[in-house]
This record gives C-alpha cells, structure tokens and sequence, in this order.
C-alpha cells in the first residue's frame, strides 16, 4: 500500500459516487484513520483526492476506531466513509475500508461495482490532488461527543455500576483514548458531555488493565504482541 494505491482507490471512489449516485455524491465522505505506520497520511492522501474531484470530506482530527467513524457517517448524512487501517494484520500491513451510507462496509455487490470503478483508474501519473480545499472540514470532540451520548442511550443498565471486573486491551490501537473515556463514563451516570469522574469513590467498577498495560501505547510495529496476528491466542496471553 502506497500513496499511488490510494490515490487510485479514491480517484475510483469518487468516480463511483459521481456515477452511480450523482444527485448524493455531494453528500461528501467521512475519513478515519488509525494508528498503523502512515495512517494519517494514506488518509490525507485520500481526502485530497476526493476534494479534488469535488466531493466535500470531513476528516477526524485524531484517529478514531471504526464504531465512531461508522456512526459520523450516519450523523452526517455522507454518502460513504474510508478507514485507513490494517484491521488484524500485521505491522508489516495497512488497508483501505471503504463504508457506504449506512455505516456499514459496503455489501459485495456494491463492492464489485465500486472496484469496476477503481480498476478503471489507470493513469496513476495524473490523479489531481489539487483544488477543492475549502470542501475539507475537521472534525473531532463534537462528533466523538454525539457518539458517545448516541451510544449510553442504547445502555439498558440505569442506575449505578455493578461491581464489574473488566480487561480491556486497545491492542496498540485506536480503541485506547475513547475506550478509556468510555470506561470512565460509566462511573459517572448519566452521560455528561466532556465531563468524566475518575475517582468515582462510591462506584464498585473496577477497571483492571493487568496485561493491556504493555498493549495500550499507540505503537504502530505492536511490539507487546507475543503473536503477529491480532487473532492470535498468544495476543491475549498474560
């Protein structure tokens, strides 16, 4: 995976939304990245190319995991979203996730017709990353914000929290800040936007990090991984 790789994926993408869903495309796409070597910039790379072929991107300022960028998708009316992760893979790998407007990765046949589009891009030479930037906008804590209040709604636990045991490991990934945040959240009822409690004196949650300690720096070669796969029983092992 590369710069040219992505422009390619992209310039397809934009020619898939300005095709096959004209009247929406400027409904514009949402992009999420994690924290896997040049995340940040494939993503970049990616809404460059998409404000050049005049579609409107809003950009999360910080990596988010793909739940928040699935639900801004929905928030925001987009026509689709990208996530620049390599999900399970190893450190050696990063992908390209592509999701339609119901925040959710595009079903094979929508897949198909979107890599018709993609293997249609040929001159990777000339893909225009120039022009458009006044179509790209930040986002961040407002979205995240939306996201969590969205989510405690669904909880069907109202009260305060049961003496609970939890290990959570973000495995080097994105899932560290916000699952904190959540984590922190949940001794503090109800949901208060920006505010968390982490003394909580008379919450009986504990929060037991145990082994995730060595798992929760956003390292990008996962050197606290016993396996190479994220799937690995030996990733989890104490």
């Amino acid at each position: 995976m590369n710069g040219y790789t992505v422009a390619r994926a992209t310039k397809g993408l934009a020619d898939y939304l300005h095709g096959e869903y004209p009247e929406k495309a400027g409904q514009g796409v949402v992009i999420a990245y994690d924290s896997r070597h040049r995340s940040r910039e494939f993503a970049l790379e990616a809404a460059h190319v998409l404000c050049a072929a005049g579609i409107p991107v809003k950009f999360f300022q910080e990596l988010e995991p793909i739940p928040v960028l699935s639900f801004a998708v929905k928030y925001y009316g987009a026509q689709a979203g990208i996530v620049i992760t390599a999900s399970h893979n190893p450190k050696e790998y990063n992908g390209y996730k592509v999701y339609g407007p119901n925040g959710g990765q595009l079903v094979p046949e929508d897949a198909d017709r979107l890599t018709a589009y993609v293997n249609a891009v040929t001159d990777l030479a000339h893909i225009a990353r120039d022009g458009g930037e006044e179509l790209l906008k930040w986002i961040g804590e407002e979205t995240v914000n939306a996201f969590l209040e969205a989510a405690f709604r669904q909880s069907i636990y109202k009260g305060n929290p049961p003496a609970l045991r939890i290990v959570y490991t973000p495995l080097h990934g994105s899932g560290r800040p916000l699952g904190n945040r959540i984590l922190d959240c949940i001794l503090t009822k109800p949901f208060q936007k920006g505010k968390t409690n982490r003394t909580a004196q008379n919450a009986k949650l504990v929060f037991l990090l145990g082994c995730t300690k060595a798992q929760a720096n956003l390292w990008p070669n996962l050197q606290e991984f016993f396996g190479k796969n994220h799937e690995e029983q030996l990733v989890l092992a104490d």
